[in-house]
This record gives structure tokens, C-alpha cells and sequence, in this order.
């Protein structure tokens, strides 16, 4: 009966340990999936075009600017200003127009960075879960092979 049960429990050690070591082969396969969108997420975060807020910048600097050289048009019609004055106002509201532009592109690349730290501690982790995963792999063949070790040492050959 010896005989019997260490080969049972052989053959019942290397089933276990190679059935763990099948369902950790799935979960690293899983988790490299999830850790490539994670990466496809993180590009598209950092390089995507303009988004809604820049569209918004562009307009509202559009918008002041056209104010701008509205109100020197008419301020030059009703008091009879020269063309320079004209000039001076125009380049006054492109001035302000370049300021909002140049912050909208610097709040864009704050978002850009954001994006980049987030993903990679996102990466990070299932890096680290792949890791352990495979560690935890490893741990399972060398169990099942340690099983069926002790199964044929305790064979009466």
C-alpha cells in the first residue's frame, strides 16, 4: 500500500504543480495584454492632438485679437487716430494672444507629463505582477518535479 500511495501522491504532486504553473503561464499572458494597453494608453495620453482646452485657447485668442483690432479700427475712425496708433493696439492684442497660446502649450505639456509619470507607474506594476507571477510559475515546477522525485525515491527498487 506504500508503494501505491507514493505514487499517488507523486503523480498528484506534479498534477498540481504543473496545473499551477499552467494557470500562471495564462495570468502572465493576461498581464503582459493589459500592461501593452496600458502602454497604447499612455502614448495616446501624451501625443494626442489638440484636445478641447487647446481648441478653446486658439478660439478665445482669436476672439481677443479680432476685439483688438476692432477697437483700434473704430477708436482711429472717431478720433481721427494715426495708422501707427492702429499698429500699436494690433500688436498689443497679438502680444496678449501669444501669452495665451505659449500657457495653453505649457499646461498641455504639464497634461503630457502627467500622462507619462501615470502610465509608468501603471507599467510598473504589472511588471512587478508579471515578476512574481513568474516566480510563483517556477515554484510550481520545482514542486512538481520535487514530487515526482520523492515518488520514484520511495519506489522499493
Amino acid at each position: 500500500m506504500g508503494l501505491i500511495g507514493s505514487a499517488i501522491g507523486g503523480a498528484a504532486s506534479v498534477a498540481g504543480g504543473l496545473a499551477a504553473a499552467s494557470v500562471m503561464k495564462q495570468n502572465i499572458k493576461d498581464a503582459q495584454a493589459r500592461m501593452a494597453e496600458s502602454k497604447a494608453h499612455m502614448t495616446a495620453k501624451m501625443y494626442v492632438g489638440p484636445n478641447a482646452a487647446d481648441m478653446a485657447a486658439v478660439t478665445n485668442a482669436q476672439q481677443i485679437n479680432q476685439q483688438s483690432v476692432n477697437q483700434a479700427n473704430a477708436q482711429a475712425a472717431v478720433t481721427g487716430g494715426t495708422p501707427e496708433a492702429v499698429a500699436l493696439a494690433k500688436q498689443a492684442g497679438a502680444q496678449e494672444v501669444s501669452s495665451m497660446l505659449q500657457n495653453q502649450a505649457a499646461q498641455r505639456e504639464q497634461r503630457a507629463d502627467a500622462a507619462w509619470t501615470e502610465g509608468q507607474k501603471e507599467i510598473n506594476n504589472w511588471q512587478n505582477y508579471i515578476n512574481s507571477a513568474r516566480s510563483a510559475q517556477a515554484q510550481a515546477i520545482t514542486q512538481a518535479a520535487g514530487g515526482m522525485a520523492e515518488a520514484a525515491n520511495s519506489l522499493p527498487w
